[in-house]
């Protein structure tokens, strides 16, 4: 090869032809001196531009070329390296922001990967802690026993919720223990108050039937006072002496005896 021309033999202004030097082969994809890579011969407008009329100003001139021989083919910079599957295709879609699965259409999901999940039982327990603390205290432990495995989470709310639930139950306990005995002590002195008046009325319509007839009735009868929750008995002397009065009310119990004047005192007739 001597001297290099441009395609169908017409050399564009400017380009000049180099004399290979003897024995000299040109290489893969070489170009010849001068001759750009994209020629258009003269008179053709370029790709992009209209058909009709010169060639823009800007459009540049072809002139002896100042670079080596490319070493670059098509194969380095072709569709091949910069094509749709790295930058764009579908394979690239999960990766860059496509379908979200960082896996191309048709890929299947590694065996083997989790998708972590919040136990709902432990969710329960935490929130029943805080509101009845038995339930909660059930839910946390089955919650604490469900999130022992990998991929499912909670296990920090169950902790939470049992601890919460173990604390309510010592204060309940707590509280019980202070106020039941008042409650009860409470609950007994009104019930004393309760037999102390009804043995007290009682006792007077004994003696106001006593001192009006002339003798003691021998049984409760229709004008006694009412009573209501009071339990009170009339118990008559086998000797006919003065009966003995007494009331009781859950477990108070009081007395009206004969012999010191019927004055109210705890215990029962007998």
């Amino acid at each position: 090869m001597t001297v290099s021309t441009p395609p169908d033999g017409q050399a564009s202004s400017g380009w000049q032809g180099r004399q290979a030097p003897p024995g000299w082969q040109a290489p893969p994809g070489w170009q010849p001196d001068g001759v750009p890579v994209a020629w258009v011969p003269d008179g053709v407008a370029p790709v992009g531009s209209s058909p009709a009329g010169p060639a823009p100003a800007a459009w540049p001139t072809a002139g002896p070329s100042t670079a080596g021989p490319s070493t670059a083919g098509p194969s380095t910079f072709g569709p091949s390296t910069f094509g749709p599957s790295t930058f764009g295709g579908p394979a690239a879609a999960g990766r860059f922001g496509g379908s979200g699965t960082g896996y191309a259409p048709g890929v299947a999901q590694p065996p083997g990967l989790l998708v972590p999940r919040t136990e709902p039982t432990a969710v329960a327990g935490f929130i029943c802690a805080l509101l009845v603390w038995p339930v909660g205290l059930v839910l946390s432990i089955v919650g604490l026993a469900r999130t022992g495995g990998p991929g499912v989470r909670g296990r920090g709310l169950a902790v939470a919720g049992l601890v919460i639930s173990l604390v309510a139950a010592l204060l309940t306990g707590l509280a019980a223990s202070i106020v039941v005995p008042v409650y009860l002590r409470q609950r007994e002195v009104v019930q004393q108050s309760q037999v102390s008046s009804a043995l007290g009325a009682t006792r007077d319509w004994l003696l106001t039937t006593q001192a009006r007839n002339g003798a003691f009735p021998m049984a409760l009868d229709s004008t006694a006072p009412a009573t209501g929750d009071v339990d009170v008995r009339l118990v008559v002397d086998a000797a006919g002496g003065a009966p003995c009065l007494d009331a009781t009310l859950g477990g108070s119990t009081m007395v009206a005896l004969p012999q010191n004047g019927y004055q109210l005192t705890a215990g029962s007739c007998g």
